[in-house]
């Protein structure tokens, strides 16, 4: 009889530890990972699913800031390309005898603007304004970038400016078509017109 009673006792115990569910540590693992994963995919699910103009400026606008701190990193001249004909963007490293290699890392593969979005025209040292051909914005290995003004559109007549700060490689996004005189000053001390609405930067 007191054998029986053991093997209940026993068995009754095995079933409250199967029972008992999981630990705080396991569940805040989990919600750890889960949030790990999130914030590494969303962003690109967002640009993806949304295709707005804010996102579209936004992506231009961390690619920038990837760009300037590679060719600081690597001491190679960098140039990140806009083909108004296709609507393409796309980077390039230039070696010291011409050649030009892509750049290897996240954010730099070829990509085109979502539809109803277009790259109307690009303001820089080199070119002045351009709004047919290609373009591209370039990056120095002493920690420079070409002054630049990149200016987005979409379907529904709104538009954005981006500036791209010529000592950090910012892009500073404002909304609307802002002339090139009405930009703040991106170097302290250069006098600039007035300040227009900004929606950050990257």
């Amino acid at each position: 009889m007191k054998a029986m009673t053991d093997a209940v006792i026993h068995k009754d115990t095995r079933s409250s530890e199967h029972d008992r569910g999981f630990t705080l540590v396991e569940i805040l693992v989990v919600l750890f990972l889960i949030a790990l994963i999130t914030s590494l995919i969303l962003p690109k699910l967002t640009f993806k699913r949304q295709k707005n103009l804010r996102a579209v400026g936004i992506k231009i606008a961390s690619e920038s800031r990837f760009l300037y701190w590679q060719s600081l990193s690597r001491q190679k001249v960098i140039r990140l390309y806009f083909d108004f004909e296709r609507q393409k963007i796309y980077a390039l490293q230039i070696e010291p005898d011409g050649e030009k290699k892509p750049v290897r890392g996240p954010g730099t593969l070829s990509w085109g603007m979502p539809p109803g979005i277009r790259i109307d025209r690009i303001e820089n040292l080199h070119q002045g304004k351009v709004d047919s051909g290609k373009t591209f914005i370039q990056y120095f290995p002493t920690g420079s970038v070409e002054p630049t003004t990149i200016h987005l559109s979409d379907r529904s007549e709104r538009s954005l400016t981006l500036s791209v700060n010529t000592i950090n490689g910012k892009v500073h996004i404002y909304k609307g078509d802002v002339q090139e005189s009405r930009l703040p000053p991106m170097v302290p001390g250069v006098p600039g017109g007035g300040p227009s609405p900004s929606i950050g930067g990257g």
